[in-house]
């Protein structure tokens, strides 16, 4: 039985090399497709892998919405409440672990929403540290958008009351390694 050259009936496209073998041929493609039969072009595969990529990213940035879990949502930003004493220092160095920083009061409508998640006194991103009566974000090394000082604080008594917690009746300064603070309040940007 002869073999029959399947080349003859050009079953290559797109300009492809067609190599006879026995019982069957191969083609050989030309640079953008791709195939048996060099009938897939890649640019409409990369078209599909790109619509598929940009349903993937979607999905993701959905999911990317949603606070970690024990965090809580509050206006485009999550909230960790922590409850544990510790140092002003150790605080931030527990947000910054989380991937966030000490929470940074920028109005009086986070404020309340705050002193409503609070069961305690809370360490927040407030300090004097190197300039006295100076109040700064750590994180943002700026000065706070917005304060709510109890009556007559900040008063820097005793000296050394350079970082700031916050309580149902206003903030109070404090010294940094003061370990009386129970809780501190962890933030991070969605």
């Amino acid at each position: 039985m002869a073999d029959i050259d399947e080349c003859v009936a050009k079953p290559c496209q797109h300009g492809a090399t067609c190599k006879d073998q026995e019982n069957g041929y191969k083609c050989s493609c030309l640079p953008g497709y791709a195939g048996s039969n060099c009938d897939t072009g890649l640019r409409k595969e990369l078209s599909k892998m790109a619509l598929i990529i940009e349903k993937i990213e979607k999905t993701c940035e959905v999911r990317a919405t949603q606070c970690p879990y024990n965090w809580k949502l509050y206006n485009g930003h999550c909230y960790f409440f922590a409850i544990q004493h510790s140092t002003w220092y150790e605080a931030k160095s527990q947000c910054s672990q989380a991937g966030s920083y000490l929470a940074v009061v920028d109005n009086r409508h986070e404020d309340m929403w705050l002193q409503s998640n609070l069961k305690d006194g809370a360490w927040i991103d407030a300090t004097d540290y190197g300039h006295e009566g100076r109040w700064i974000s750590s994180y943002y090394g700026r000065n706070l958008p917005y304060t709510r000082w109890r009556g007559g604080e900040p008063n820097n008594s005793n000296g050394g009351e350079d970082c700031a917690y916050m309580n149902a009746d206003g903030w109070n300064d404090c010294p940094c390694n003061e370990y009386a603070i129970p809780q501190y309040i962890c933030e991070k940007i969605l």
